[in-house]
């Protein structure tokens, strides 16, 4: 099993489907940009929370996701020889900082002077 991480923006948006057997999952494409080369990857949620994670996101948010990745070899009619990069993420991490819940016990003024 090969792993990685792999951040930069949401290209397309997620599309929620449904399995044969009833299991939802989320389709969506990263574009990830290093040293102006473009790489495109095709990614596959399962899990609720990163299902969650990409179907509130805006095409060009930045996004992060970990999980299993594969790189496949394929030629198109005529061209030349590309890779297609596939991971399916099982961890998404979006820019979007989730509210804080507050307890009630925060302090209101944080400048105290040192002792």
């Amino acid at each position: 099993m090969t792993r990685a991480i792999v951040s930069g923006a949401l290209h397309k948006s997620a599309e929620e489907r449904t399995s044969k057997n009833g299991n939802p999952f989320a389709t969506f494409t990263i574009r990830e940009s290093l040293n102006g080369a473009t790489r495109w990857w095709q990614a596959i949620a399962f899990d609720e929370a990163s299902i969650a994670a990409v179907l509130s996101m805006k095409v060009g948010e930045p996004v992060a996701v970990s999980g299993e990745f594969s790189a496949e070899l394929w030629t198109p009619e005529g061209g030349e020889p590309r890779l297609s990069w596939k991971i399916t993420a099982d961890a998404v991490l979006s820019a979007k900082a989730k509210p804080k819940q507050r307890t009630g016990r925060e302090v209101a003024d944080t400048s105290w002077a040192a002792p």
